[in-house]
This record gives C-alpha cells, structure tokens and sequence, in this order.
C-alpha cells in the first residue's frame, strides 16, 4: 500500500509521519525477502514480524503508546484503581507466603508496576522484589523512566529479566499480554481446513491466501478443537490459534512453584470463542484508536490482537500441576478486589470536577460493553489452599 490510498483503507485517519512511513517500509522490504526465500509465510510468522521485528516492530520500534496519544488504551493508563485492585490480589498471595515477588509479564509503559506498589507500599507490603519480562529495548526504557520518576525509592526492588526463572514464588500477572502473541489464521471449506499463508501479488504488495494444513501439530491442535464443531460451522468459516498462548501457560505454570498466576486479556470460553456465528473470527488492529481487520497494511505502525481461547490456557496449566483458581470479568474481579471502597476513600479528597473525571475512567473499566465483561481474568495457585479475593463475588469457570 502506498501512501496516496492510504485512507482508502482509514477513511479520516491522520497520515502517518514521514519518518514513520519510512519505518513500514523498512519492515516491509524485509518481509518481502522473507517472502522471497520462502514464497509463502505463514501468518504467525507475519505476525511475529509485523510487531517484533527489532527497531521495526510495533512494540519494539518507535510506536506504540498505551495512552490517547496512541493506537490503543489499556487499563492501567485509565484510572489507578486498576493497579490497585491487583495489589489487593498479589497483598494476599505475599501475606500468606509471608513474603515473594511478583512477576509482570510485557509491562507496557510501567504505570501498572507503579500503582501496584504504591499502593502495595501503603499496605506494608512491598515484595522482595518486582520483576518484569519485557522483550522490547524501547518498552524497557519507557518503564524505568515511569518508575524512576513516580518511585525511586523502590528502584532497589525492580527488576528486568530476559527470560521466566526456573522457580518462582509470589504472584505473575499479566494484562493484555497473551493477545499479542501471534496466531495462525484458519478457514474452513466445509470439507477441510485452511492455513493462512502471507505472500505477495504482481505488484509486491502483501496478500493472504489459504492453502491445507500441513503443519502435524497445528493439524492436532484444530482436530482437538473442533472435532464435534465441524459440522456446524458455515464454509468460509475463519478463526484463529495460538499455541503460544498455550506454550506460555504452560512455561508459567511449570515454573510456578508456590503461588498465582494472574491472566487480565480480551477473550472467550472455547464454545464462545469458536462459536458458528464468529465467523470473522476476532483478529483485530488498531491504528490511532481505528478498529480495522486489514493486517498487511502499514505493518510496524498498527497493533494486531486476537482475542484469548481461555479453555485452552486451563487444559494446559492444569497438565503442569497447578489449580484453576477462578474465571470472572474484569468488572467482578475488580469490585471483589475493592474497588468500591477505594472509589469512596478517593472521592472523600477529591472536589466535584475531579470526582467526575474519575467516575468516567472507572466507568470505562467496569462497563459491559467495553472492558468490563470483555476483559476476562483467570487465575491459576499452587501451594496456597485459600480461595483468591478477586473471584470472590462470581466465578464463571463452569463455563469453561
């Protein structure tokens, strides 16, 4: 795609900077020697390009932002009672461990690691240390200056890994993590399934096109999956998978050895998720809060997210030894952790304009029609026998 049609594409979206613009097509020429070598790719490995490529990915080139500024906002950059109300969670895990740390997985900006300890630290409650797994050079930088300004104090506790440790105690949480891992495309003829595979047409530009599958595994994984859907499923039928998302469940389950996992992610129960009428299947991207389904287009510069298959993270967390501690949504989490009283706690400093502000944010994170119900939170404990504050109020694992 070039720029003069570009808005054919995103009608009255702002074009993007010329240094920008040159960024994408960097990225593209290497996907087309990719391409080159291989004739066709398939979509993960698109995917995995398209935001990861070094300095030319979108999370780990010059891009992403978690704000209004952005493509996209995420929850800890709405209000900070998102953060505190998962301190509420990882207080009581520390508590009866009687110490450990905590793990955030891809901590985007760093605001929720600051509104965790804030209100961790206030508690009494700092862990022995906070650690973060983060993969993009530019994402690292951002995060030490958000907790370097906020909270130098507790620099001391910060740490940035490079890879999970082979043991942990404490609690891991991760927020929109696992949708922006890649997936493979899928489409069902009526007799048989399809694999996404990214090529390019006469004029070099980026086109999908599907061909049988002929990976073993990803052949296992979709019989597994859809062995009694079939037969229900209209032809033309398009999904997504992501063994990544089940490889990381596991890897964390299996180096968990006394505490919680803690999954925050846009997602479904699997008979929701691959249910008949998702025919479009959920892979979505986001360009300067523009929701579109075209991901060959400015690659680096746009967000490409599928939503969470939730039943699969529990067949394969619960292989690893550990237990399924509930399934809520955001919004049930969220008030089981407190949010209510810390919304009464705030409003009694606060004048009328900054109480309204306030009320908003929180809005957008409890409403049904956006983070609220969309926005699933799973857990998974081992060597801790309590039930979890957060699925307290409801527990909808029985939909799983």
């Amino acid at each position: 795609m070039d720029r003069q049609n570009f808005n054919e594409w995103l009608p009255g979206c702002p074009l993007p900077s010329d240094s920008d613009w040159q960024r994408s097509e960097t990225l593209v020429k290497k996907i087309r020697e990719r391409i080159c070598r291989q004739e066709r790719i398939p979509f993960s490995e698109y995917m995995q390009l398209a935001l990861y490529t070094p300095e030319l990915g979108y999370y780990t080139g010059q891009s992403v932002r978690f704000d209004e500024q952005g493509d996209f906002t995420t929850a800890p950059n709405i209000s900070p009672v998102f953060g505190a109300c998962l301190a509420r969670q990882c207080q009581q895990v520390l508590q009866k461990l009687g110490s450990g740390r905590i793990l955030e997985l891809g901590a985007g900006n760093g605001q929720m690691a600051v509104d965790i300890l804030t209100r961790l630290e206030q508690e009494g409650m700092l862990p022995q240390a906070y650690q973060i797994l983060e993969c993009s050079p530019m994402l690292r930088v951002a995060q030490q200056e958000t907790l370097q300004s906020k909270l130098p104090h507790v620099m001391s506790r910060v740490e940035w890994l490079d890879s999970l440790p082979s043991r942990f105690e404490g609690v891991i949480v991760a927020n929109e993590f696992l949708d922006a891992l890649p997936v493979e495309r899928l489409r069902w003829t009526g007799q048989r399934w399809l694999r996404s595979l990214v090529s390019m047409d006469e004029n070099e530009n980026l086109v999908e096109e599907f061909f049988t599958v002929e990976d073993a595994s990803l052949g296992q994984a979709v019989e597994h999956v859809f062995a009694e859907r079939q037969s229900d499923l209209c032809e033309g039928y398009t999904t997504e998978m992501c063994p990544l998302a089940a490889e990381w469940a596991s890897q964390l389950s299996g180096c968990l050895h006394q505490g919680l996992i803690l999954l925050l992610d846009y997602g479904y129960p699997r008979s929701e998720y691959y249910h008949p009428q998702r025919t479009n299947g959920t892979l979505t991207c986001f360009y300067r809060h523009r929701r579109h389904d075209n991901p060959l287009i400015i690659p680096g510069l746009q967000d490409i997210s599928c939503h969470v298959d939730f039943t699969r993270l529990v067949e394969v967390a619960v292989e690893e030894g550990v237990d399924l501690s509930g399934f809520n949504t955001q919004a049930a989490f969220l008030m089981a952790c407190g949010l209510g009283e810390w919304m009464e706690k705030q409003g009694q400093a606060e004048d009328i304009r900054r109480r309204i502000t306030r009320n908003d944010a929180v809005d957008r994170l409890l409403a049904p029609g956006e983070m609220g119900e969309l926005v699933k939170v799973i857990g998974f404990q081992k060597g801790i026998e309590e039930p979890m504050l957060g699925f307290g109020l409801q527990d909808m694992s029985y939909r799983l």
